[in-house]
């Protein structure tokens, strides 16, 4: 199985993940296959990775990606000068390393939902021809790298790592959901480490060697980081249903008071122990989640044409309508006035 899997990943190593801007912009874009001198030092100064540049009245956007050594890389920069709808798609079934550098966005698709936050870094599997899509918002540039490890060097540690085995097992019979492991600290090493691969310029047998040892040493890193002991795995695992059971609560019905230490009483465990098992399935803490998913129903509520901000808060949980306004303001960039006068103008 896993041999066929490997021909299929080659075929398919062209173009591994894509990026789609709106239509409306593409049609304004200009695409350049250098960088601007301002844009330098985010230069990868191998031949073999594609350098394009779109840019636009709507800001910049650097895509960079090639096939290095059997090993895919793939790094994009964003700067938008006004708020867009980004689309990101996995070409094929696979499993990354995903670091950010810059920015945090909060991707949906149907295969789930992915919050992707500043200087973090995990791994991730995603299934193929299935979209995500995410608004990033003006003048808050996004940088991130996906880095997709050769396939027979992922089959060789599988079993080494059980949590990279769960990945690939998916990979195997080519799961239709995202799956993501812990989210780690994105550390000053790991940058160091992804630098020298982007400022490597050997080629041939050693270009090889260079780039195996360079990715080889990402994933073993990362993959020592995640390891928890025992115990706390096997109390995760067990109580992974009732955590489901909470995120669709949360989901649901992200009004709603939601007090974490009694919802670790009613399942018997520690409050710590949910809040880690929360964040390995979601990324971020039940706090910040809930936060995310009221603002989320918050600009539905605005786009279905509720105009009062006061009424729309209330809807949502807060009570509070100056606290409402910081926080819509920190997840959108806008005040709940500014969503709403924007709206009205795209009306007219």
């Amino acid at each position: 199985m896993y041999r066929m899997l490997i021909t299929i990943w080659k075929i398919n190593f062209g173009v591994m993940i894509k990026y789609q801007l709106p239509g409306n912009l593409v049609k304004n874009s200009i695409v350049a296959d250098r960088l601007p001198h301002k844009y330098r030092q985010l230069r990868f100064f191998s031949d073999d990775v594609t350098i394009y540049c779109i840019t636009g009245s709507w800001g910049t956007m650097i895509i960079q990606s090639g096939l290095l050594a059997g090993h895919y890389y793939s790094e994009q920069y964003l700067y938008p000068l006004v708020d867009m709808e980004i689309t990101m798609i996995a070409e094929t079934n696979l499993v990354c390393l995903h670091f950010v550098y810059q920015g945090a966005v909060h991707l949906t698709g149907s295969a789930g939902r992915i919050f992707l936050l500043e200087k973090k870094q995990a791994m991730h599997y995603f299934p193929a021809e299935q979209s995500f899509k995410t608004t990033i918002i003006s003048g808050r540039p996004y940088h991130s790298i996906f880095i997709v490890p050769a396939l027979n060097m992922l089959i060789t540690l599988k079993d080494t790592y059980s949590p990279l085995g769960q990945l690939m097992d998916n990979l195997e019979r080519k799961g239709e959901k995202h799956l993501v492991l812990p989210f780690e600290r994105l550390k000053v090493t790991t940058k160091a480490e992804i630098r020298k691969i982007k400022k490597s310029q050997l080629t041939d047998a050693a270009g090889r060697l260079y780039y195996d040892s360079r990715v080889c040493d990402l994933v073993l890193a990362y993959l020592d980081s995640i390891g928890r002991p025992k115990g706390e795995k096997k109390a995760i695992t067990a109580y992974s249903r009732r955590i489901d059971a909470l995120i669709n609560q949360i989901n649901n019905f992200p009004e709603k008071d939601i007090i974490i230490s009694e919802q670790a009483s009613k399942m018997g465990i520690s409050k710590r122990l949910l809040e880690i098992a929360f964040k390995e399935k979601c990324g971020i803490n039940p706090k910040l989640y809930i936060q995310i998913q009221r603002i989320e129903k918050a600009k539905q509520l605005f786009d279905s044409g509720s105009k009062q901000v006061g009424e729309v808060c209330e809807l949502v949980g807060y009570m509070d309508q100056s606290y409402f306004t910081r926080v819509f303001k920190k997840n959108t960039g806008k005040t709940p006035t500014e969503y709403l006068n924007n709206i009205a103008s795209l009306d007219n």
